[in-house]
């Protein structure tokens, strides 16, 4: 079932250095609605005396909070451009100024964006609002096992508390973390295990329905709104991802129990897996960022596992190299590599078309082959 329901908000833009503006103006942004200069789509607006733009790090979270402030008259700008990798992107420092003027930034967290976490700290610490989504939403270490945020999120860095971290420094490195095997303290993201929260929960539509209310208050809190302004448009935009959770469910239930098993080229699809029923086999790179490196003793095991399973497909996001799982596909023959969205919105122009289309590709790549 395809809602046709056209989202009902301020369109979002993306937020750029000057020098690259005229080369992506054309074409980013969200083109869910069209129009997006005719204010006849929208509804009622209510005035906001909040000086500053609601800035948001991805193209795909710039969509989602864009319609959540349908109707609040704010100007949403994504300061990631649509195609690029978020976990390699680094703002220009001119930008931070703009940055610190903002009345509201919204963030992923949990290292997606790793390139922006210093400045986001410092514009916190100076002032600026920040609402980071994966506080406020329920979500799977690295393997499907889930916690929520009362339950060993760390503020500052998104780390778990529970076992083996020093408060002063964050990692106690007696109590199993090695430095000699890339897990730099310094920098917090070398070495990339497989432990830790897990920062793709907009694959599960689900759960992005949820973190919408809170994140609504946050907008007319900072954006000095009435409460309870953005009701509508979050009823509205709750009712489109429930029809969208019943069409990818029906796009992928023509996939044979049997081949409902994931291999991607990073940790991406784990939030995708748990919600839709499907078995997760192992990853090209380790870990969730895309900037760690192939190694050849787990790539030796991963192929074992997609003959002994019969994989046909490798799932690989289209902002990476995928030279090493095509040669990974290639020594098996009967694999193909199929490219994916994951991090970005890319060539989709809304993150309702952005499910459609990945859940489309994997159901086309699967169907079949049990």
């Amino acid at each position: 079932m395809r809602s046709s329901q056209t989202p009902r908000r301020r369109s979002w833009r993306p937020f750029l250095a000057p020098a690259v503006i005229a080369l992506v103006a054309s074409s980013c942004g969200s083109a869910s609605n069209d129009s997006a200069s005719d204010d006849s789509t929208l509804g009622p607006e209510v005035e906001s005396t909040g000086s500053g733009a609601l800035l948001v790090t991805t193209s795909l979270w710039a969509d989602v909070v864009s319609n959540v402030a349908c109707e609040g008259g704010i100007e949403v700008e994504a300061l990631i451009p649509s195609g690029v990798d978020p976990h390699s992107f680094e703002l220009p420092l001119a930008s931070r100024a703009d940055m610190e003027s903002a009345s509201l930034i919204v963030a992923n967290g949990l290292g997606l964006e790793e390139g922006l976490e210093d400045t986001l700290s410092v514009v916190e610490e100076s002032g600026t609002p920040v609402f980071t989504l994966t506080d406020h939403v329920e979500i799977l270490e690295f393997g499907g096992e889930g916690h929520s945020d009362e339950e060993g999120h760390s503020d500052e860095e998104g780390h778990d508390d529970e076992e083996g971290h020093d408060d002063e420094e964050g990692h106690d490195d007696q109590e199993g973390h090695d430095d000699e095997e890339g897990h730099d303290d310094e920098e917090g993201h070398e070495g990339h295990d497989h432990s830790g929260g897990d920062p793709h929960f907009w694959f599960d539509p689900q759960r992005v329905s949820t973190v919408i209310p809170e994140l609504a208050g946050q907008i007319e809190t900072e954006f000095e709104l009435e409460s309870g302004s953005l009701d509508s448009c979050v009823e509205d935009y709750q009712k489109q991802l429930e029809d969208l959770d019943t069409e990818v469910s029906e796009t992928l239930a023509t996939i044979p129990d049997g081949s409902r098993k994931l291999v991607t080229n990073h940790e991406s699809l784990g939030y995708f897996a748990d919600h839709y029923d499907f078995e997760l086999l192992g990853t090209v790179i380790p870990g969730s960022s895309t900037l760690t490196e192939a190694n050849p003793a787990e790539l030796a095991e991963l192929s074992d596992e997609l003959e002994q399973n019969s994989v046909s497909a490798i799932f690989v996001d289209a902002t990476s190299s995928s030279d090493t799982a095509e040669q990974l596909a290639s020594s098996l023959d009967v694999v193909e590599v199929v490219i994916l969205q994951t991090d970005t919105l890319g060539d989709s122009t809304n993150y309702v078309d952005f499910m459609r289309s990945n859940s489309t590709l994997i159901s086309d790549a699967l169907s079949g082959n049990e």
